[in-house]
């Protein structure tokens, strides 16, 4: 028996074709009712390379071979090997559904390897970039976009979906709904956020906190964002506000537990990333064991 090869031509070629757009309504609809908006935000910012990368017509013409061609395109325009990846298990998730469906024949997806990501580093902003991005624009919306990632730890798809009615002043803390895989959480507004939202809302009709800052989908948000804070030549993308956040917490000494319920987090597994910025006292440790007498 011929071993599996990264294309399966002779199946493919027997399994009726499916157009990718009718395939992607199909394939929305399931993920609308199973995936967290999060999930299904970055799936959309997966299709939008795929599609930009690779002539697809039909769903037929997603192979593995498709995939090591859109893996090394990325990788040619210097996406981050923790995107790619990224990109590559959304995906691998949309092709694994066509195969239970019956719409694509069981295909090698496995023989896609990711490609090795740096582990433990974390790029985060100095306040002084943070000072320098809130005055890249007079909008008070947009230094609210800011605030909420790096003051509260608010995902882009948070920051853009908050609404008033989630912000209790009079208590000083931030509603966060809960999803399909974490609960709800209470986020504590710090000073500067509160005088900002105090501000705005006073004067302020949009039922969104962020106002005209807010977009139809997240993407567009995460668009715009990058597009503005481009001129200052940093490496900037909204979710690195959050990553802000947790490690300017780390970098206070805030333990990881506190940091991890701040962030929503699952499990505290994910919050050890920014484990290495905590300020680390091993002799002081050693001198707290009890005296043995």
């Amino acid at each position: 028996m011929r071993a599996a090869t990264l294309d399966t031509d002779k199946t493919i070629q027997e399994t009726t074709k499916m157009p990718f757009s009718v395939f992607l309504a199909k394939y929305r609809a399931y993920i609308a009712a199973n995936l967290a908006p999060n999930s299904i935000s970055s799936f959309e910012y997966a299709v939008e390379k795929l599609q930009s990368t690779l002539s697809i017509r039909y769903v037929q013409d997603i192979t593995p071979r498709a995939l090591e061609q859109l893996k090394l395109t990325l990788k040619s325009q210097d996406y981050k090997p923790v995107s790619i990846n990224s990109y590559l298990t959304l995906l691998k998730g949309m092709l694994y559904y066509a195969e239970r469906e019956n719409i694509l024949p069981p295909l090698p997806w496995k023989s896609v390897k990711k490609l090795r990501a740096p582990k433990g580093r974390v790029e985060f902003h100095s306040p002084q970039e943070i000072a320098a991005i809130l005055a890249l624009h007079t909008s008070i919306s947009w230094k609210l976009v800011v605030l909420l990632g790096v003051r509260a730890g608010l995902r882009a798809a948070e920051i853009n979906s908050l609404k008033w009615q989630d912000v209790d002043l009079s208590r000083r803390q931030i509603y966060i709904a809960p999803s399909k895989t974490e609960r709800f959480r209470l986020v504590p507004i710090s000073q500067d956020l509160y005088n900002m939202l105090q501000s705005v809302k006073v004067r302020q009709a949009d039922e969104y906190v962020i106002g005209d800052w807010h977009y139809n989908t997240v993407r567009s948000l995460c668009s715009t964002y990058r597009s503005t804070t481009k001129k200052l030549g940093l490496h900037c993308h909204l979710h690195k506000l959050r990553h802000t956040f947790a490690s300017h917490l780390a970098q206070a000494g805030v333990d990881l537990y506190r940091i991890s319920k701040l962030l929503g987090h699952s499990s505290i597994q994910m919050t050890e990333i920014y484990a290495h910025l905590s300020p680390s006292d091993m002799p002081g440790a050693i001198e707290k064991l009890p005296e043995i007498k």
